[in-house]
């Protein structure tokens, strides 16, 4: 080979200027004409220089234009350490194209293809069926952005889709989140079950569901757009759960960079074959190989200048600031990333995002690296063995509650051991904070209070009762509890949100330059304004219309539910927590006032709040790792109206399954969400407290409310505060939930102490495993459920906590 310098404006920055060497290079040309009377040799030189040459001379163009653009062209690369051939390539570590989005807006720019969105629609809608299972069970609801992350990269991988850059990951992450939370964002979870337990039951079914679907899926999507030139670009607020997953495509997307670089490697021929061969033959047997690599390195050029050759592309994108790798308007993204595993989630109906969650723990690789073959290796291996566990199950449904400590009085107060794959999974994305707070919870509801309530004669009737037993009374406690922090956070954002409107005006705020490249890629007004005008009216209608509603109680309903979202938005960005829940019972206490003694009323308001803010804090996340990655807002905003759409049939198909299957509520689906809405709703139209129960709440409500004052106060002591709302979500989550819970939290807590590197890497990877891999294999055992296939053995089963067929006379089995 031979070693060619660079022009110096062409070179990287560095100590000394690098050479290139151009190996891989067919030497030997008959367009070189021999000159009679030289040597062989000397012919041959002449032909690689004349090769040489022909190369060079197909980068030019490459070369003129970056250089007219200020890029940085070339870097050096090597090959490798175990390369027989260490020498370096010419790689381009900046490839000579502009960021997809600063052409025009089109679908294809933006990342919009029918793979992309078909991937984010099947990942959605597994994500979807795991948050109806879970949601029914316990309230627990994942936004899931990391996991449709990692598995849509790994279904892509699967099924070699190409391209998939950064920006269709983006398309496809965002599609499917917009796909996977209307179990919560519609009430499917709360509100609806809520509705069929008042004291005069309204049942959603059939059209109807359909209807309220369709009215609470899309305004708060529109709601969103206008808000990201404020919450993102000026204010620039984190939102974690966002920037996580920008960061997570990043890496994932950088996996598949470097296999490339390998495989190219691998594939091309030494510099020194090359030259054994062209010493070794005429020169005019080489033309075609000649012609061929000329041919080559100008399609290069001409997929470089189109756009069109991805990997360029993603190299481009990932190490380069004009591409979005570094930024500026985001310093967190660029340093060492760490944030919080449990930004993911949304524990428990109740809180959602507002579970506060452990904010210590890295989640995303800060270190070394681990393979993306090993994370999918373990992520399937973790996925397989928890189906395994709910298909065995269901044919021994002992599994699911064992009585360890005896059927007795232990058993009758929760204390049994579900051994769940998928709620160990739930605790290590929880973080050890928020699971021991719902451990102390449980523990201070279901050993201390609960038997006081019942020995005091306060709650007479069957300890599971939600009407005369401690089951019940303990609900009323652990609803102020949550209520009264929910408040007190709200409040906190009320006084930040007069702050940061206070410095606007000032002009405090040094404005993100926006990413989104041209113009074109920014919504249009009139798109948000014309789509807000229409689902708000859509919505309103088909509320009056559906509960019997005048008119402007719907209207009032979805006004209300954008002003209490934005409050919920602005939680999200600055803390990761979505209160929705807390909105939710807020828009509750308004319509309790509005439209007194109407339950029906009240649950509609809560849940247009609910809904309003969980839509609008999914769409404000997915923005931000739209912009730290670059990618067109709008291309995002289509993705999620898409998505949006998707999860209405996805959603419904769920909740008729598990509805069909099981009794709701019943053993296998307790939906305790539903009692607190349902609580919250008969407090405001006048219902009878439980005995003894307003000094407990008043109590309870003040010291939960005042834990977010001192956080905020006081961030110092953020770290070693419980949380209130965990700690009200194990007061009415029967133990047997919180236990397996907490020893989850407890491994994730042991393995990041001890291998922090591996932990970082794989944490995240095997707990979204255990959490979808009994999620989805629920699919299955409600289909077997539906058609009656026989279980094994009801050994050990006790009533109440296995189906209704291991006692049936015909049974003998138990």
């Amino acid at each position: 080979p031979l070693p060619l310098p660079l022009p110096p404006s062409f070179i990287t920055t560095s100590s000394a200027p690098p050479t290139t060497t151009i190996s891989s290079i067919p030497t030997g040309s008959s367009s070189v004409a021999r000159t009679s009377g030289l040597p062989a040799a000397s012919s041959r030189f002449f032909a690689r220089c004349s090769q040489h040459t022909k190369v060079c001379m197909a980068y030019v163009p490459e070369f003129i234009r970056q250089e007219q653009q200020g890029y940085q062209p070339l870097a050096m690369a090597p090959r490798g350490e175990n390369d027989p051939d260490a020498e370096q390539h010419l790689l381009p570590a900046h490839p000579p194209v502009a960021p997809q989005n600063s052409r025009p807006f089109s679908l294809k720019e933006s990342g919009i293809t029918l793979a992309s969105i078909l991937i984010g629609l099947l990942v959605g809608a597994m994500l979807s069926f795991s948050n109806m299972y879970f949601g029914l069970q316990t309230g627990w609801v994942t936004m899931g952005s990391l996991q449709s992350a990692l598995l849509g990269y790994g279904l892509c991988r699967l099924f070699k889709i190409t391209p998939f850059n950064t920006h269709h990951h983006v398309i496809m992450q965002t599609t499917a989140v917009a796909a996977a939370t209307l179990p919560l964002a519609g009430g499917f979870v709360s509100v609806l079950p809520a509705l069929a337990m008042l004291d005069h039951p309204f049942h959603v079914t059939g059209g109807q569901l359909w209807l309220w679907s369709l009215a609470v899926a899309f305004f708060g999507v529109f709601f969103a757009v206008p808000l990201r030139n404020q919450l993102i670009l000026r204010e620039q607020l984190r939102f974690p759960s966002g920037t996580a997953t920008a960061e997570m495509i990043k890496v994932l997307q950088q996996h598949t960079r470097d296999a490339e670089r390998r495989r190219r490697r691998r594939s091309a021929p030494s510099s020194h074959a090359l030259l054994s061969n062209s010493s070794s033959s005429p020169p005019s047997s080489s033309t075609s190989i000649d012609q061929e690599v000329l041919l080559q390195a100008q399609q290069r050029h001409l997929q470089t200048q189109a756009g069109t050759s991805s990997h360029s592309s993603e190299i481009g994108q990932s190490d380069h600031p004009a591409y979005g790798g570094t930024s500026n308007t985001d310093d967190s993204f660029d340093r060492s990333f760490t944030a919080n595993p449990e930004s993911e989630l949304l524990p428990d109906e109740e809180t959602d995002n507002d579970a506060e969650r452990d904010r210590s723990d890295p989640h995303l690789p800060t270190g070394p690296q681990v393979s993306a073959r090993k994370q999918w290796r373990l992520l399937m291996i973790s996925f397989g063995l928890s189906g395994f566990y709910e298909f065995i199950a269901y044919f021994l449904p002992v599994l699911k509650r064992i009585p360890v400590l005896g059927t007795g009085v232990a058993f009758e107060w929760g204390w049994a051991l579900t051994p769940s794959p998928s709620y160990i999974g739930q605790g290590m994305i929880m973080g050890f904070r928020v699971a021991a707070s719902q451990m102390a919870g449980a523990l201070f509801a279901w050993t201390l209070v609960g038997p006081l309530v019942r020995d005091a004669g306060w709650a007479p009737g069957p300890v599971a009762d939600s009407n005369t037993g401690a089951a019940g009374w303990l609900v009323w406690f652990s609803l102020a509890v949550i209520f009264g922090e929910s408040l007190a956070s709200l409040g906190v954002v009320v006084v930040r949100t007069v702050r940061a409107v206070h410095m606007h005006r000032r002009g405090a705020y040094t404005v993100a330059a926006d990413t989104a490249g041209h113009p074109s890629h920014q919504v249009p007004s009139w798109v948000w304004q014309s789509g807000l005008a229409v689902s708000t009216l859509l919505c309103s209608v088909i509320c009056a219309v559906l509960f019997s509603m005048p008119w402007y109680e719907p209207v009032l309903g979805v006004v209300l539910a954008m002003l209490v979202a934005f409050l919920a938005i602005r939680a999200l960005g600055q803390t990761d927590l979505n209160p929705v829940s807390g909105v939710g019972k807020l828009s509750q206490l308004v319509f309790g006032g509005v439209s007194p003694g109407n339950p029906v009323a009240s649950l509609v308001a809560g849940g247009l709040a609910e809904a309003a803010a969980m839509q609008a804090g999914d769409m404000m996340q997915d923005l931000k790792t739209g912009f730290l990655l670059h990618a067109s807002p709008r291309g995002q905003f289509y993705a999620q109206l898409l998505g949006s759409a998707a999860s209405i049939f996805i959603a419904i198909a769920a909740w008729e399954l598990y509805s069909s299957a099981y009794v709701i509520p019943g053993p296998e689906f307790a939906v305790p969400s539903a009692h607190l809405w349902l609580n919250m709703a008969k407090a405001l139209s006048g219902a009878t407290l439980p005995p003894h129960l307003l000094p407990f709440c008043l109590v309870g409500g003040l010291v939960a409310g005042a834990v977010p004052i001192a956080e905020a106060v006081w961030p110092a002591l953020e770290p070693y505060m419980p949380s209130a709302v965990a700690f009200g979500i194990g007061m009415y989550l029967s133990p047997y939930w919180t236990i397996p819970r907490f020893a989850g939290a407890l491994i994730a807590l042991i393995w990041q102490k001890k291998d922090p590197t591996h932990y970082s890497s794989l944490m995240i990877v095997v707990a979204s495993g255990l959490v979808l891999g009994e999620g989805l294999l629920s699919i299955v055992a409600a289909l077997m459920t539906s058609q009656h296939v026989p279980l094994w053995s009801c050994a050990g089963c006790q009533p109440g906590a296995c189906p209704s067929e291991c006692f049936s006379p015909s049974n003998s089995s138990h």
